[in-house]
């Protein structure tokens, strides 16, 4: 009795995801992962220029400048 519950104990173990312990971070792994979201492809800083350009011209306009 105890061995089939020690059995069934194991069995359900085997569907737990195991996760691989890691290892402490050095200073410089750190600063990277935290600024990793930081970090921009050309197509996605290419649209904040256009984006932060077309600000700029709409905030220089007559239209739209103050008198």
């Amino acid at each position: 009795m105890v061995l089939d519950v020690f059995k069934d104990v194991v069995h359900a173990l085997e569907d737990v995801p195991y996760r691989k312990p890691r290892r402490p971070l050095s200073n410089l792994e750190r600063i990277q992962e935290c600024c990793r979201s930081l970090v921009l492809t050309d197509a996605q800083l290419h649209r904040m220029m256009i984006a932060l350009e077309r600000s700029m011209e709409e905030g220089l306009a007559k239209e739209t400048g103050r008198s």
